[in-house]
């Protein structure tokens, strides 16, 4: 049996994402895959990229796809 463990842009101090300290998208995904996480919580409205390709772009450079 396996676990997969998952994490969130909340573990970053990421909880809107307007907020002026926090860390760009990009550099939040790598080092949430950097953690061992297997995937992540899309975090506040706004702070990931919506457009789908970006972001899996991103994803598929950390390892996600």
């Amino acid at each position: 049996m396996s676990i997969r463990v998952g994490n969130a842009p909340c573990s970053w101090g990421i909880d809107y994402a307007d907020e002026p300290g926090n860390l760009p998208w990009e550099r939040c995904l790598d080092e949430v895959r950097a953690s061992g996480a297997d995937c992540v919580d899309l975090g506040p409205p706004g702070y990931f990229p919506e457009e789908p390709g970006t972001l899996a772009g991103r994803w598929r450079s950390a390892g996600w796809l």
